[in-house]
């Protein structure tokens, strides 16, 4: 079958266009099994809306990564030494009050990121709740910094806070927040 938006050639159980990110129902699939253009019909260069879907799709995805990467980086850093957010997990660091906060928001950070090129990787439906977890990825960076006594925020910090924000953006772009 053929996708009605920009006529990529499509197998017939997928459900989304793998060029522009069309949503294939099965009503609108069962559909175009029945009407596939003719081979002269069919487009062969990629359309400019296909190709601005696969780089918000690709760039998304590399700045989900990137927020995963950064549990590896530096979390906090002291006078000598410098933790990242494994290190936190790992070595029982007494941090005062806020030790659980700044424990698991690391870790936290990872699985939203990780769960942000998921889904970007799958498509355009769910655009709007990887745009939340950009927000979240900020918002999350804020409590950490607020919470740290005595320490300095680490690179990995603001290297997820940055991705975050990326990937808010770059959701937002997708679905038409900004134009």
């Amino acid at each position: 079958m053929f996708c009605p938006r920009c006529g990529c050639l499509l197998p017939d159980n997928a459900s989304v266009c793998k060029e522009c990110g069309l949503h294939l129902s099965k009503d609108v699939r069962s559909g175009l099994r029945e009407e596939q253009p003719s081979r002269s019909g069919r487009r062969e260069k990629i359309t400019a809306e296909a190709f601005r879907y696969q780089a918000i799709g690709w760039g998304g995805t590399a700045f989900s990564i990137l927020i995963a990467v950064s549990y590896l980086l530096p979390w906090l850093v002291s006078d000598s030494t410098q933790y990242s957010g494994l290190d936190l997990l790992t070595d029982n660091l007494y941090l005062g009050y806020s030790a659980a906060v700044l424990t698991y928001i690391p870790v936290i950070c990872t699985i939203t990121g990780v769960l942000a090129a998921v889904l970007f990787m799958t498509g355009r439906r769910y655009r709007n709740l990887t745009f939340a977890l950009g927000v979240i990825e900020m918002g999350l960076t804020v409590i950490f910094c607020v919470g740290l006594s005595g320490y300095t925020a680490g690179f990995g910090v603001y290297l997820c806070g940055f991705s975050g924000l990326c990937v808010a953006v770059t959701a937002a772009f997708d679905t038409g927040r900004f134009v």
